[in-house]
């Protein structure tokens, strides 16, 4: 019952749910042919950077607001009582 309190606690005080995945990053449209232009390929590796670029974002947001939510999980069972190491 404490770890379910703590662990309702700690996702309304940082709305992160670790129960829930981590949305993903709709990757850009594949280039087809091998006879693509040379400015339609400079756009598809823009695209390329851009998407990853995102992903390594959104990789670094989900990290912090996960460890956020830890921090707030381990205080409320510190609270109660529990030793954690």
């Amino acid at each position: 019952k404490d770890k379910y309190d703590c662990y309702d606690w700690a996702k309304k005080q940082t709305g992160f749910d670790p129960m829930k995945p981590p949305p993903e990053v709709t990757p850009p449209p594949e280039s087809s042919g091998p006879r693509i232009g040379l400015r339609r390929r400079a756009e598809a590796r823009e695209q390329k950077e851009e998407y990853q670029q995102s992903v390594e974002k959104q990789k670094a947001q989900y990290e912090q607001k996960k460890d956020k939510y830890d921090r707030a999980y381990a205080a409320c069972l510190e609270g109660k009582g529990y030793a954690l190491k």
